[in-house]
Protein backbone atom coordinates (compact mmCIF):
# COMPACT_ATOMS: atom_id res chain seq x y z
CA UNK A 1 0.00 0.00 0.00
CA UNK A 2 1.40 3.58 -0.98
CA UNK A 3 1.64 5.60 1.31
CA UNK A 4 -1.05 8.34 0.12
CA UNK A 5 -3.30 5.08 0.54
CA UNK A 6 -2.27 5.03 3.93
CA UNK A 7 -3.09 8.05 4.80
CA UNK A 8 -6.66 7.60 2.98
CA UNK A 9 -7.01 5.04 4.86
CA UNK A 10 -6.15 6.57 8.12
CA UNK A 11 -8.28 9.33 7.68
CA UNK A 12 -11.12 7.65 6.39
CA UNK A 13 -11.21 5.57 9.58
CA UNK A 14 -10.70 8.58 11.36
CA UNK A 15 -13.86 10.40 9.96
CA UNK A 16 -16.25 7.08 10.70
CA UNK A 17 -15.94 7.60 14.03
CA UNK A 18 -16.77 11.21 13.61
CA UNK A 19 -20.38 12.38 14.36
CA UNK A 20 -22.36 15.85 14.54
CA UNK A 21 -25.25 15.98 17.38
CA UNK A 22 -27.16 18.07 14.46
CA UNK A 23 -30.37 18.35 16.74
CA UNK A 24 -27.87 21.03 18.30
CA UNK A 25 -28.20 23.01 15.93
CA UNK A 26 -32.18 23.44 16.23
CA UNK A 27 -33.49 26.92 15.94
CA UNK A 28 -29.88 28.06 14.53
CA UNK A 29 -31.21 28.02 11.11
CA UNK A 30 -27.56 29.03 9.27
CA UNK A 31 -25.55 26.90 11.45
CA UNK A 32 -27.98 23.99 10.80
CA UNK A 33 -27.34 24.09 7.41
CA UNK A 34 -23.88 24.15 7.49
CA UNK A 35 -24.49 20.83 9.79
CA UNK A 36 -26.17 19.22 6.93
CA UNK A 37 -24.39 20.58 4.48
CA UNK A 38 -21.01 19.12 6.19
CA UNK A 39 -22.55 15.61 6.93
CA UNK A 40 -24.12 15.44 2.67
CA UNK A 41 -19.72 16.34 2.08
CA UNK A 42 -19.22 13.42 4.73
CA UNK A 43 -21.06 11.21 2.88
CA UNK A 44 -19.63 12.66 -1.39
CA UNK A 45 -16.28 12.20 0.39
CA UNK A 46 -16.34 8.66 1.85
CA UNK A 47 -17.84 7.41 -1.56
CA UNK A 48 -15.06 8.64 -3.12
CA UNK A 49 -12.20 7.18 -0.25
CA UNK A 50 -14.28 4.19 -0.79
CA UNK A 51 -13.74 3.48 -4.12
CA UNK A 52 -10.29 4.77 -3.94
CA UNK A 53 -9.55 2.49 -1.05
CA UNK A 54 -11.37 -0.74 -3.04
CA UNK A 55 -9.33 0.28 -6.12
CA UNK A 56 -12.85 0.53 -8.28
CA UNK A 57 -12.64 2.97 -11.74
CA UNK A 58 -12.87 6.07 -10.25
CA UNK A 59 -15.03 8.83 -12.92
CA UNK A 60 -15.32 12.54 -13.39
CA UNK A 61 -17.77 12.49 -10.64
CA UNK A 62 -15.26 11.08 -8.23
CA UNK A 63 -12.65 13.79 -9.46
CA UNK A 64 -15.25 17.04 -9.09
CA UNK A 65 -15.77 16.13 -5.26
CA UNK A 66 -12.20 15.66 -4.71
CA UNK A 67 -10.86 18.71 -6.56
CA UNK A 68 -13.96 21.03 -4.79
CA UNK A 69 -11.92 22.49 -1.62
CA UNK A 70 -15.06 24.48 0.38
CA UNK A 71 -12.92 25.05 3.78
CA UNK A 72 -10.64 27.98 3.35
CA UNK A 73 -9.37 29.05 6.87
CA UNK A 74 -12.00 28.85 9.32
CA UNK A 75 -14.56 29.22 6.46
CA UNK A 76 -16.40 27.05 4.86
CA UNK A 77 -18.49 27.17 1.47
CA UNK A 78 -21.29 25.12 1.28
CA UNK A 79 -22.78 23.38 -1.66
CA UNK A 80 -25.20 26.84 -2.56
CA UNK A 81 -22.25 29.21 -2.33
CA UNK A 82 -23.09 30.44 1.22
CA UNK A 83 -19.60 31.51 3.22
CA UNK A 84 -20.06 30.78 6.86
CA UNK A 85 -17.00 31.75 9.20
CA UNK A 86 -16.95 28.82 11.40
CA UNK A 87 -13.88 29.96 13.74
CA UNK A 88 -16.41 30.76 16.88
CA UNK A 89 -18.00 26.82 16.48
CA UNK A 90 -15.72 24.53 17.21
CA UNK A 91 -16.88 21.45 16.60
CA UNK A 92 -18.23 22.65 13.04
CA UNK A 93 -14.76 23.82 12.31
CA UNK A 94 -13.16 19.96 13.90
CA UNK A 95 -15.46 18.39 11.39
CA UNK A 96 -14.71 20.73 8.46
CA UNK A 97 -10.79 20.14 8.86
CA UNK A 98 -11.16 16.32 9.17
CA UNK A 99 -13.40 16.35 5.61
CA UNK A 100 -10.77 18.81 4.08
CA UNK A 101 -8.20 16.70 5.00
CA UNK A 102 -9.88 13.23 3.38
CA UNK A 103 -10.69 15.61 0.27
CA UNK A 104 -6.76 16.32 0.08
CA UNK A 105 -6.30 12.96 0.59
CA UNK A 106 -8.72 11.73 -2.10
CA UNK A 107 -7.30 14.58 -4.36
CA UNK A 108 -3.50 13.15 -3.81
CA UNK A 109 -4.24 9.70 -4.76
CA UNK A 110 -6.12 10.67 -7.92
CA UNK A 111 -3.33 12.15 -8.71
CA UNK A 112 -1.30 9.08 -8.25
CA UNK A 113 -3.69 6.94 -10.31
CA UNK A 114 -3.09 9.39 -13.03
CA UNK A 115 0.50 9.54 -13.01
CA UNK A 116 0.49 5.55 -13.84
CA UNK A 117 -1.94 5.25 -16.85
Amino acid sequence: MTRSMETLRRLFDELRGFSLELKRYRGQPELRDVAFDLTTADTFLAGVAATLLERAPVNEGHRRVAADVQLHGTSWRALDGVVTDLASHPELLAYARRLEQLRQACSAQLLDLRSMH
